[in-house]
């Protein structure tokens, strides 16, 4: 092959998050030959010298004479190499085409790759691939119309600038709900915690089971058992880490990225007595929500972040004649709709930072300082944000694998399953991997 080509889009920075959100990293792949091939092979990496973090084969077979598109790549990033990322690192985007055993085009671009614990306030999604890939062709559009106002396809170009405009606003929904991926139900410390709970409920409540979804809601009466007993769980769960002592911290220098992002502490590093931010405690008190088959909500606010919960059950919402109240998205933004979701009884919120030993309040105080205060405080400002984390997950935001360094120098991975333990894989301290942490 005397001539070959390539050309993608590739986002500048990458993470676990939004990998295993199955956000694509890299667009617009197009691989253009002199001459058709009978078996050519197109492959995206990410490398760091010998480590690689994720390879595709993105084509394999033949390819035509001329231009052939792949348009969005997503390159999945192995979880045992990402378990040893603790810190920000540079890594090379490889796009290699092959011919026979001949490398005949390749495109080399380095990018930024975070750390395993970072939540990317500014979204992950808007420096992937795909959003590079949208943006380029948004832009190419506009230039059309700016050039020629009176194009004779002016209506199919409006209508593609809103089809893009579309799937911009769904990346940035994506962007938002990605922080669910760090509430870990599947982490072994919220299952401990859990059982601690059930206890408690039992003996707040006289019930130690959380089955409180499972009971009708056909009418007021059966509405307000519910209710009852979703506080009743959410007393428990608060009271439950409230008895481990957890230390309120601001985040550590060097946690915060220009601020657009922060990192979290591991779930069971904060409950088993250690330090947390508000950001800490407040998903560690979701993962445990979760876990108990409650719905959990990300509330925040201007420098601030707390729990929310759904105080009903949303499956039920608008079926055998009750109301028909829940979003069915997973951000809700509009203060409007967040003080009607409260004032009807369905959003329930819950201060985390107050269950700290520096503070140590009841869960009733928790309750009415975030409803009082910090609620209140978002809403006056007009900016409060909810992420429903089960919403979340059904845009495909499934929990990251918890990762537990050991004393022995060794890593445990603990991957979630649906209906099923975590799958549990070791990384040993003399594994190629563990090597990451030495660069």
């Amino acid at each position: 092959v005397s001539i070959a080509r390539l050309r993608a889009g590739i986002g500048a920075e990458w993470s676990w998050a939004s990998s295993h959100a199955r956000i694509p990293q890299v667009s617009g792949v197009v691989a253009e030959l002199a001459a058709a091939v009978d078996h050519a092979r197109l492959s995206v990496t990410l490398r760091d010298a010998d480590i690689i973090f994720g390879t595709k084969v993105v084509h394999e077979g033949a390819l035509p004479e001329g231009l052939t598109s792949f348009d969005l790549v997503h390159v999945p990033l192995s979880t045992r190499v990402m378990s040893q990322v603790d810190e920000r690192l540079g890594a090379t985007c490889e796009i290699i085409l092959e011919v026979g055993s001949q490398v005949v085009a390749r495109i080399d671009e380095a990018v930024d790759l975070q750390p395993r614990d970072l939540w990317n306030l500014d979204g992950d999604a808007k420096h992937s691939g795909r959003y590079v890939h949208l943006r380029g062709q948004g832009s190419h559009l506009r230039r059309l119309l700016d050039e020629e106002p009176q194009h004779p396809d002016r209506g199919e170009i409006l209508l593609a600038l809103a089809d893009i405009q579309r799937q911009i606003d769904a990346l940035d929904a994506l962007s938002g709900s990605l922080l669910a991926a760090f509430v870990r139900p599947n982490h072994p410390a919220v299952a401990v915690v859990a059982r601690e709970a059930a206890q408690l409920r039992g003996e707040i409540a006289g019930e130690s089971s959380f089955h409180t979804f499972q009971l009708p809601e056909q009418n007021p009466e059966q509405r307000r058992v519910v209710a009852d007993g979703v506080e009743a769980s959410i007393t428990a769960i608060y009271e439950a880490l409230r008895g481990r002592k957890i230390a309120y911290s601001e985040p550590p220098a060097g946690w915060d990225y220009a601020h657009v992002g922060q990192r979290i502490r591991d779930h069971g590093e904060v409950a088993n007595g250690g330090l947390a931010t508000c950001m800490d405690s407040t998903v560690l008190t979701a993962a445990v929500i979760e876990d108990v088959g409650l719905r959990p909500l990300l509330v925040l606010i201007p420098g601030h972040i707390f729990v929310g919960y759904w105080r009903h059950n949303p499956d039920l919402s608008g079926r055998d004649g009750t109301p028909d109240w829940y979003p069915r998205r997973a951000i809700v933004d509009d203060v409007s709709v967040v003080s009607n979701l409260v004032e009807a009884g369905y959003l329930g919120v819950i201060e985390t930072t107050a269950l700290t030993v520096a503070k140590d309040r009841s869960a009733d105080d928790a309750r009415f300082e975030a409803l009082r205060g910090r609620l209140a405080s978002g809403m006056s400002d007009d900016d409060v944000t909810l992420i429903d984390v089960a919403a979340a997950r059904r845009l495909g935001v499934s929990p990251l694998p918890a990762v537990i360094e050991r004393a022995d120098g060794n890593t445990e991975i603990f991957e979630y399953r649906v209906d099923a333990p975590a799958a549990v894989t070791f990384v040993h301290s003399d594994a190629p991997e563990a090597a990451i942490r030495e660069r």
